[in-house]
């Protein structure tokens, strides 16, 4: 099994770094995560075809955020109002891709079974030897 690790590796420091900011560690905002926005993240969407660049239930970024400042929040708002979840911080996409444009793996996302908060921590995995329809 070809399985490529694209979770954001969390250390002690930057765990330091996200108690310096109690609401986010709190609020599941630490290394990779979901906003869900105290949406319920559907089990269903634990494994999915997915497409690097593209995506409709879940969009994964390798930073914090589609959007900046004030921008941030209501558009991770709209994005679950809607079933699509935003993923932070994943990391090593270079390694899915391989030199190409685009590349088509299953993508396992776990998320941490929290309730009543604006994100899920999480850890995201590229399965990359599974047959995709395309």
């Amino acid at each position: 099994m070809n399985l490529i690790d694209l979770t954001l590796r969390v250390d002690l420091r930057t765990a330091g770094e996200a108690q310096a900011n109690l609401d986010k560690a709190r609020s599941g905002h630490l290394g990779t995560h979901f906003d869900v926005m105290d949406k319920e993240f559907p089990l269903e969407y634990m494994e999915r075809e997915a497409m690097l660049d593209k995506h409709v239930a879940i969009i994964a970024i390798d930073f914090a955020g589609v959007r900046n400042g004030k921008e941030h929040t209501p558009t991770d708002q709209l994005c679950a109002d809607r079933g699509t979840f935003i993923v932070e911080n994943v990391c090593n996409l270079a390694a899915v891709l391989k030199g190409k444009k685009v590349a088509f793996f299953v993508a396992g996302t776990y998320p941490v079974n929290y309730v009543g908060t604006t994100g899920l921590p999480c850890r995201v995995v590229a399965r990359m030897d599974y047959p995709i329809s395309r």
